[in-house]
């Protein structure tokens, strides 16, 4: 597999796909909103500073609960997305309509889409809890160091509060310790089902659906030797990303479609490695 060629073969179906970006309408809006609200709203030192750690905490969790709503919406319509280039690229079509981004919430098919989609959101969350304790004492542990000094007047002649600091440097430490281990436990498991969405499709197209763990296995074995160079595939867009979040969102509207392209076709090029016909036939 040439990861070069594989994202020059994602540009050529970019460029000679019509409606492709239609396709993708409903996750560029939001990245843009998502980018516009996360600059305009309050920073979390300020929300700490003025209103204490504990009811900050609350704050946070409340208003992390709306974007990951959000998100778990988006996630069908990118699903959607990617199975419609499914078809492009093995030539079963050559022009899409945004009306294809909803094909997800089909009847039909919902309840198979909606299940397995929880299901790697819950088991991605449960391999990242170390990453979400680590940078949640960091967090808290900073900004307690930054309410205290202000109220010391002379941090040399205070032996408690010299503990005190001492003690949340050690946890923030810990912290860091803990979100280091946390990505290098999560990360391989992010691009092992890396596949499902891909794998859902082939499983319906063939009525050989089977429950969202069977999908969760086979993406995971699928993935089997192909981790390092997803992740490398990954690497190559940075750029991309960054020129995303620079323009609030507004580069997405290249960026997505030609990302996906290559993520999709990056399925296809397994698939076909291993001689693995659509999975579950």
């Amino acid at each position: 597999m040439n990861l070069s060629e594989l994202r020059a073969e994602a540009r050529r179906i970019q460029r000679q796909t019509k409606g492709i970006y239609a396709l993708f309408l409903v996750p560029i809006v939001t990245a843009i909103v998502s980018a516009v609200y996360n600059y305009s709203s309050d920073t979390l030192s300020n929300n700490i500073l003025q209103y204490g750690i504990q009811n900050t905490v609350v704050h946070g969790i409340n208003r992390s609960l709306f974007p990951v709503a959000i998100s778990f919406i988006v996630s069908f319509f990118l699903t959607a997305a990617f199975w419609t280039l499914l078809e492009v690229i093995r030539g079963k079509r050559q022009e899409v309509h945004f009306s294809d981004s909803i094909r997800t919430f089909d009847s039909k098919i919902i309840g198979p889409v909606f299940m397995t989609l929880l299901l790697k959101r819950v088991l991605l969350f449960l391999w990242n809890i170390f990453v979400w304790i680590g940078s949640g004492m960091m967090i808290l542990a900073s900004f307690s160091i930054i309410k205290l000094l202000p109220n010391s007047q002379d941090i040399s002649q205070n032996v408690a509060l010299q503990t005190t600091i001492g003690t949340l440097l050690l946890y923030i430490l810990i912290g860091f310790l803990l979100m280091i281990i946390g990505v290098l436990i999560a990360l391989p498991q992010y691009y092992a089902y890396s596949q499902v969405e891909f794998i859902l499709f082939d499983s319906l197209e063939n009525n050989s659906y089977d429950g969202a763990f069977k999908v969760i296995r086979a993406s995971r074995q699928m993935m089997k030797g192909y981790k390092g160079k997803r992740f490398v595939l990954d690497l190559t867009f940075i750029g991309w990303y960054l020129l995303s979040a620079l323009t609030f969102g507004i580069a997405s509207i290249y960026v997505y479609p030609y990302v996906y392209t290559a993520q999709t076709l990056f399925y296809e090029a397994v698939r076909k490695e291993k001689e693995q016909p659509p999975i579950f036939s």
